[in-house]
């Protein structure tokens, strides 16, 4: 920078530089005519300021000055790495940041077409210059390149993206199980897999729910199991939980087992007996054959143990016999 300044008598003359209102006293060339700034750093920009003086005058001095505005190149601060596999319908993010001065503007391209997230909205740009892509596409394989601009010069890097497909693969396949008619039951069939399969379940031949299928009571969870809200008898048999997708098909099963509820049929009758003679109640029950059903009597809140009474006989079939009744019964 040079300040050429004009005085009488000249020889009196003296230039002063300054930075930022800070005297400046190294690089000072030709009697202070010129000042220079050798390999310029971003903290050399400021502004600067000379400042023409005659030695013992009253005469006012004279100044001028000018900004000086140092550049810094863009110099990445994350890259990516020169390869990244990904699966379908899953997020990326491929980084790229860079630092300069002014900050470098970042410019992403695919397979040198530039990238406008307007047109492409699974695409964004993060803050700080990364690229997220949402859901990913077989179509996003391909070499993405990052650019970053300022007016000190540009630099790019780039990596190929790969979107990958994984056959469906059942990771948590159902059980067997058993459940009482009128409950819910739930069989649980837990997926990996790219793009993501999709879940059908049937009984023998017959879907029940999938996603475009459903039949009442059976409901296709998001985590791909089934739920059977209530539950019947009819509902007995072999479930299938099966994964597809472009990759290929899995598949598991499972039986589940339905007992009948437990009821009363035959609920004792209120009547009345002449003393002394005998008195009968019922308790006709259903079951499924697989549970053993143990009859408890109570009188007024309290257990009647049949085996201490002699006068009381409790049959299998749960009928209670009451002999030689009196008025304590």
């Amino acid at each position: 920078m040079e300040c050429v300044a004009n005085a009488r008598p000249l020889i009196k003359m003296v230039i002063t530089w300054r930075k930022d209102g800070v005297v400046v006293s190294t690089g000072i060339r030709d009697f202070g005519r010129r000042l220079t700034i050798s390999l310029p750093a971003v903290s050399d920009s400021g502004y600067y300021e000379c400042e023409a003086t005659l030695r013992s005058s009253t005469v006012p001095s004279v100044n001028a000055g000018a900004y000086l505005h140092v550049l810094d190149h863009p110099q990445f601060v994350k890259e990516p790495v020169q390869h990244i596999s990904a699966e379908m319908e899953k997020v990326v993010d491929i980084p790229c940041q860079a630092r300069g001065v002014p900050q470098p503007d970042i410019v992403w391209y695919k397979d040198a077409v530039v990238i406008s997230p307007v047109k492409m909205p699974r695409y964004r740009v993060l803050v700080g210059g990364s690229l997220q892509i949402n859901g990913l596409l077989p179509d996003d394989t391909g070499m993405f390149q990052c650019f970053a601009r300022n007016l000190a010069g540009e630099i790019q890097t780039n990596t190929y993206l790969a979107v990958t497909s994984i056959a469906p693969n059942i990771t948590a396949g159902p059980a067997d199980s058993a459940v009482i008619d009128g409950m819910s039951v739930i069989l649980h069939c837990e997926t990996s897999g790219a793009p993501r399969p999709a879940i059908t379940w049937q009984k023998g031949e017959r879907v029940l729910a999938s996603g475009s299928v459903q039949l009442p009571r059976f409901t296709l969870l998001e985590s791909g199991s089934l739920l059977i809200s209530p539950s019947h008898l009819s509902d007995a048999g072999t479930y299938t939980c099966m994964a597809s997708n472009s990759r290929g098909i899995d598949e598991a099963a499972a039986d589940l087992l339905v007992w009948a509820r437990t009821r009363i049929n035959t609920p004792p009758q209120d009547q009345s007996v002449i003393k002394g003679t005998k008195a009968t109640m019922t308790c006709g029950v259903t079951h499924d054959p697989s549970v053993t059903v143990r009859y408890v009597w109570e009188k007024e809140g309290s257990v009647i143990n049949a085996q201490s009474i002699p006068r009381i006989r409790l049959d299998p079939d749960g009928t209670l016999h009451i002999s030689q009744t009196w008025s304590g019964d």
